[in-house]
């Protein structure tokens, strides 16, 4: 009897020796999940959802949006390295969650030296305020863009325009429109500007994506984050700066007003579209004068009691340097750049 128990233990360990070394064998077969998550700023391709172990597993991840880059790619939390493939492992012996970390990619001042925001661009933006909602006119404000490097030989004639906006709540797509500014004598593209609708936005956070591509030329990539705030909450720099008038004309002084009109006005500050100077109220012929960064004036005279005529006024050039740009009064237009300083603004026939 013990020598039947002796034969039955052995046949019973080899069984189960035989057993054990069939099921590890037989595992390296065996099929394991890939568990990813889809997201609507990113997608995988090349990703299977099951995979043997022991497979060598290639994949890619791509940003679906503007706003976002690929930061980091982890395996079961383990980086996964990028190389000229796009990123790969070894499917190990049991389930693998893939993940994924982005980051934003936050302001972009252009991939070239061809595009760029005008310098009244603050990135500050009103709502209409409740009066101008139900008005039946558009409520609208401009975002300057202009070209640095493109001369008008370039002969732009059209230009591509893609535009988002990264918080669709605050700034949707639909509110926000794209024109080119043309030459004066031309039909070339010398320039452009955005166009907000107030009606449709609303105070919270956003960053506006442009990109640009002519008929002929590079221009280039910009985004900027923009802060939309309630009515009359706009806030602009400024600095001060004195108007010294003078009469070379034939009319007095008591005769004659000054009008001026900021060409940026931003619609929701304390700022006026529009001011107008009566000479005879000033004292010592000077005016103080609270100018706006970056923005500029057009300034014209006119003759109180009159038939519309306005009289013209001199050229001025101040300090200033070919990188700064020049204090100046030119062609009706001021533009400053230093403050504290003395306009000349010299009235003649």
């Amino acid at each position: 009897m013990k020598k039947m128990y002796k034969i039955l233990f052995i046949f019973a360990f080899a069984t189960s020796l035989f057993s054990s070394c069939s099921t590890e064998n037989s595992s390296d077969d065996l099929s394991y999940s890939i568990i990813y998550e889809k997201n609507k700023i990113y997608s995988f391709s090349n990703l299977p959802d099951i995979a043997k172990s022991g497979e060598l597993i290639f994949f890619d991840v791509e940003s679906t949006s503007v706003f976002y880059e690929i930061d980091n790619v982890y395996s079961n939390q383990v980086d996964i390295t990028q190389d000229s493939f796009g990123y790969k492992f070894v499917m190990p012996k049991h389930d693998v969650t893939i993940s994924v970390n982005t980051k934003h990619v936050g302001e972009y001042n252009n991939d070239s030296d061809n595009l760029d925001w005008a310098s009244s661009v603050n990135g500050v933006i009103s709502c209409a305020s409740f009066e101008d909602k139900n008005v039946s006119w558009d409520v609208t404000q401009e975002l300057g863009l202009f070209f640095p490097n493109i001369s008008s030989s370039n002969y732009i004639t059209s230009v591509k325009a893609t535009i988002y906006s990264s918080n669709q709540n605050v700034i949707p797509d639909g509110a926000i429109e794209f024109r080119p500014t043309k030459s004066s004598n031309s039909n070339i593209i010398v320039g452009g500007k955005l166009i907000i609708d107030l009606k449709q936005i609303n105070v919270g956070e956003t960053y506006i994506y442009v990109n640009l591509k002519p008929n002929n030329s590079s221009l280039g990539t910009l985004i900027k984050k923009f802060n939309v705030v309630e009515y009359g909450n706009v806030k602009l720099d400024s600095f001060n700066a004195i108007l010294s008038f003078e009469n070379k004309s034939n009319y007095d002084m008591a005769d004659l007003y000054i009008n001026i009109m900021d060409m940026q006005y931003i619609y929701g500050s304390s700022q006026n579209n529009l001011q107008t100077i009566y000479l005879k109220d000033i004292i010592d012929n000077s005016y103080s004068f609270e100018y706006y960064v970056g923005h500029t004036y057009s300034i014209s005279c006119g003759i109180l009691n009159g038939t519309g005529q306005s009289l013209p006024i001199y050229d001025w050039i101040g300090s200033g340097n070919s990188s700064t740009g020049f204090n100046q009064f030119v062609n009706g237009i001021l533009s400053l750049y230093t403050p504290n300083v003395i306009v000349d603004i010299v009235i003649y026939d």
